[in-house]
């Protein structure tokens, strides 16, 4: 046999071999959900007139006493569905409904951020969940987008109007380096109640609180198309070859972890970081010596994939440094909604149990 048929058979061998083995990873790859974030493909809707500003600095809450609707899309190159919906009754200071009624005084006031909210697998800590069980009286005061300085700074407003005997912090580590950034809604009011905010691309668009599925997707199908033009073809590409092909997440993963970013992240640069969000925490203690603290693992941070990333130790070890009481609620990847980063109904289910013993103990 001639050598350049040998060579030909081998190489033909070597194409079998390495279509069958990304044939296996694929098909593998189908029962394992990546645990990236997709928000470049996110376009997410809320009721028109949901928000308030209470402070001249920009601090909000959503309107009170109202029911209200949001709502999140994806679209991956025409291809849209609706990842989560979700409808909450707000109480009197525009915070998520509990079974708090007007007291002069509260047994735990709960801060926290779009995962406290509920978003993705819809609120969870709400008045008919509380009301199924013997509980005391709880004020939900999780807000989405907000970190660890936002909160401190709710809760001190909070504090004026109602006695808060005792404070939990519900957090992902990633809140404790958030800024105090109002941008979210300040200067977007009325763009929002006439429906469209062309001008902040991963916001939010007002939408009427009865809008019809056709009219959601009608919707994001424009905003998809705005969004186009400034995430360019390459950082959507790259989003939907993570999102469906196993093999290119598994390879862009192993990219990630050989090389590293630069310059080398260390804890004093780090800690620059997290300033704010520390020195926050330090004002909550002394006026909660006894607070409690709950830590929720990021998407990225559990599945396959998942590894705890470099915020959250440097988190655990300001808290340990600083002996604040905290406790881990373990999720896992299928707690998380298929794309959202977000839990799932599962997932608050777990972080509502974790709950509970927290506040019993």
């Amino acid at each position: 046999m001639k050598f350049s048929q040998r060579l030909a058979g081998k190489a033909k061998d070597t194409l079998i071999i390495t279509v069958l083995t990304l044939v296996v990873f694929e098909g593998f790859g189908l029962f394992i959900k990546p645990n990236e974030y997709f928000w470049d493909f996110r376009n997410p809707f809320i009721s028109k007139y949901a928000v308030r500003t209470i402070e001249e600095n920009g601090l909000w809450t959503y309107k009170p006493d109202s029911t209200i609707m949001s709502a999140s899309l994806y679209h991956f190159f025409g291809l849209g569905w609706i990842e989560w919906r979700c409808p909450f009754q707000t109480n009197k200071f525009g915070f998520v409904d509990t079974n708090y009624n007007g007291e002069d005084s509260v047994d735990f006031l709960v801060l926290g951020d779009s995962f406290t909210q509920g978003q993705g697998g819809c609120p969870w800590l709400t008045r008919d969940r509380l009301q199924s069980g013997s509980f005391p009286k709880i004020i939900n005061a999780g807000l989405e987008s907000i970190g660890v300085n936002e909160m401190e700074k709710l809760s001190a407003w909070l504090e004026t109007q109602v006695k808060v005997k005792n404070l939990v912090l519900v957090a992902i580590s990633n809140d404790f380096k958030r800024a105090f950034l109002p941008w979210l809604w300040r200067g977007q009011e009325k763009c929002l109640n006439d429906g469209i905010c062309d001008s902040f691309l991963n916001n939010y668009w007002g939408v009427d609180y009865d809008i019809s599925d056709a009219n959601l997707y009608s919707m994001s199908r424009k905003k998809a198309a705005i969004r186009q033009t400034y995430f360019g073809f390459l950082a959507r590409l790259d989003g939907a070859l993570t999102y469906y092909s196993f093999t290119y997440n598994a390879i862009r993963k192993l990219y990630r972890r050989m090389t590293p970013p630069q310059p080398p992240i260390d804890w004093q640069w780090t800690a620059a970081h997290f300033s704010m969000g520390f020195e926050a925490m330090t004002k909550l203690k002394k006026r909660f010596p006894e607070m409690k603290i709950l830590l929720v693992p990021q998407r990225d941070e559990v599945g396959l994939f998942g590894v705890e990333n470099l915020d959250t130790k440097v988190v655990k070890t300001f808290l340990d440094a600083n002996g604040y009481e905290w406790k881990e609620c373990p999720l896992g990847m299928g707690d998380y909604m298929p794309i959202d980063g977000h839990p799932n109904k599962l997932g608050y289910d777990k972080i509502f149990k974790c709950l509970s013993k927290l506040v019993n103990e």
